[in-house]
């Protein structure tokens, strides 16, 4: 079984092809006859597709260019790629933020911010075309790069304030991964939309003082922050559930063994 990956360059395409070995489609997605050439030469089974714009501040200062890379591109692969199975990579954004702590499968998208919109409106897209397409939702993934600035402003003795009102379901990238796969062995019997991401939620403040110790650093450099400074609009409870990921046998992990996993790595 040949598996393509679409942002190759990425933070996660670049995990599943340096990594695991999986093959880069070479092809600009907002232009079909690259994408067209890339699918018909690599001819895969399976495309993870992982490209898209995703700094919440960019796509929503630039909503016309994110439209054309989330939707607009997510279309382009569709329409060539007909027959296979689609990974739709997708995003807590596509939710408020303001209902639940944990938000299942069977939720119902409200997004906030042009961000989530346009991962919704992929969503709607990849599921519409021919082939067999899984949706799979995940909240946030981090590793040692993501950790990096923070770790060294903990090593420096400078205090950072973190804030306690924004959630997070934390998965660390490779666990994430661990699940897909999983997921593309059982995608006979899987169902359209899976959620894969770490076991349970935690505020910014909690996921970065378990950093400061886990990784041996001193937590009271590590401050929560109460006030909303006026960031972007975005989904505040960010939690997903992982009951259907862990009902159909995918491996689900917490926050903190990420931390560890991180820190074997160091």
């Amino acid at each position: 079984m040949k598996i393509a990956v679409t942002g190759s360059e990425g933070k996660l395409g670049s995990w599943l092809v340096n990594k695991f070995g999986f093959t880069p489609l070479e092809c600009n997605i907002l232009k079909p006859e690259e994408v067209k050439e890339a699918i018909n030469t690599v001819s895969p089974d399976v495309i993870i597709h992982t490209a898209a714009l995703t700094d919440v501040e960019y796509c929503q200062e630039h909503p016309k260019e994110a439209y054309e890379v989330n939707v607009h591109g997510t279309s382009n692969i569709v329409d060539v790629f007909t027959k296979g199975l689609l990974i739709y990579c997708s995003t807590v954004h596509v939710f408020s933020g303001n209902q639940y702590f944990a938000y299942s499968e069977n939720h119902k998208p409200s997004p906030v911010n042009v961000y989530g919109f346009t991962k919704w409106a992929g969503e709607a897209l990849a599921s519409f075309g021919s082939q067999q397409t899984i949706v799979v939702r995940t909240s946030k993934l981090f590793d040692l790069a993501y950790l990096a600035h923070g770790i060294k402003l903990l090593q420096d003795g400078i205090t950072q304030d973190y804030p306690t009102f924004i959630t997070r379901s934390f998965v660390y990238t490779p666990h994430f991964i661990q699940g897909l796969l999983k997921l593309i062995d059982l995608r006979e019997t899987a169902p359209n939309i899976v959620n894969i991401a770490g076991n349970g939620a935690w505020s910014y403040y909690d996921f970065w003082g378990n950093v400061a110790i886990e990784l041996g650093y001193d937590s009271s450099y590590i401050m929560p922050r109460t006030i909303d400074n006026g960031e972007l609009s975005r989904p505040k409870r960010g939690g997903l559930s992982t009951d259907l990921a862990a009902r159909m046998g995918l491996p689900i992990y917490s926050a903190f063994g990420g931390i560890k996993a991180v820190k074997e790595i160091m």
